[in-house]
């Protein structure tokens, strides 16, 4: 049923809820790769069958095996978007398929499906809005991140059983993160390699994101930055005071430092201010 694209004998097989994670011992192919392998007429109605099983146990089945990658590494988007039409890649992408997980060669799906698709995937299902007017007081965007959050693939061994819906999960996922950093931003990445879909890196789904990630990050950055700052002031300083030489002054001969090093030094105060001030933005 998986190669053939039968919708009815699908629904009754999905009705005794089998095993949909279930994989080719010698391929490691699931029941995605199976069917978008095949040659055979595209029938995506079939698809959405498959990938939204009205049951919560199968359903939980799919999203498990929705990254999973064959022998070749390819994961079921991959084969979607080489072969299949650009609302198959869709289905996916609401699926909760990764764009930006890497086969052997080191493709990854995200520059193979048309910028549009993309685009208008996160117009349409990343971007929730509470049914305002955009002028009202209490008027709310909900961004949905899942498209970048890395699958049980990218994970340690020791936490690719871990369940979604655990509450604790995100708790290991963090503290794990410190041992093994995630790729969360890769696919962004790839995004801005590709000069059709460098444009959505503007779009606020993404750009949310990244400052988001730039919360996170930017205590630590501006931090490194004032103790460089910090070492090269000292450094310059010490090269003026010992190498400088020795300028006559009014009272007699007296060390000084060149009138340079008061310019370096206002410098210096300019960077210091324009650094506390992002701080504390």
């Amino acid at each position: 049923s998986a190669t053939k694209g039968d919708i009815q004998a699908m629904s009754v097989i999905l009705k005794f809820k089998p095993d949909l994670t279930m994989t080719k011992s010698m391929t490691k192919d699931t029941i995605l790769h199976c069917y978008l392998k095949q040659d055979h007429q595209m029938d995506v109605e079939y698809l959405k069958v498959l990938l939204s099983p009205q049951d919560e146990d199968l359903d939980k089945q799919m999203k498990s095996i929705i990254n999973k990658k064959d022998i070749n590494g390819n994961t079921a988007l991959h084969y979607a978007a080489q072969r299949w039409p650009q609302e198959a890649v869709r289905c996916f992408l609401e699926a909760g398929a990764n764009i930006g997980m890497k086969n052997q060669f080191g493709e990854v799906a995200i520059t193979q499906i048309a910028p549009e698709t993309f685009e208008a995937f996160l117009n349409e299902f990343c971007t929730q809005s509470n049914n305002l007017d955009v002028n009202h007081d209490n008027f709310q965007l909900t961004f949905d991140y899942t498209f970048l959050a890395p699958s049980n693939e990218d994970l340690p061994k020791n936490l690719q059983h871990l369940d979604p819906e655990d509450p604790d999960t995100m708790t290991k996922l963090v503290n794990e993160e410190e041992k093994f950093p995630l790729p969360e931003t890769e696919a962004l990445w790839h995004i801005g390699q590709s000069k059709e879909h460098r444009h959505l890196l503007k779009h606020p789904v993404i750009t949310s994101f990244l400052w988001l990630k730039w919360l996170r990050i930017r205590r630590y950055f501006n931090r490194n930055l004032r103790f460089y700052l910090l070492f090269v002031y000292l450094l310059t300083w010490y090269i003026f005071q010992n190498f400088g030489g020795i300028t006559l002054v009014s009272g007699g001969p007296n060390e000084t430092i060149p009138a340079f090093y008061y310019i370096f030094i206002a410098f210096a105060l300019i960077l210091t201010g324009q650094i506390g001030k992002s701080t504390r933005l």
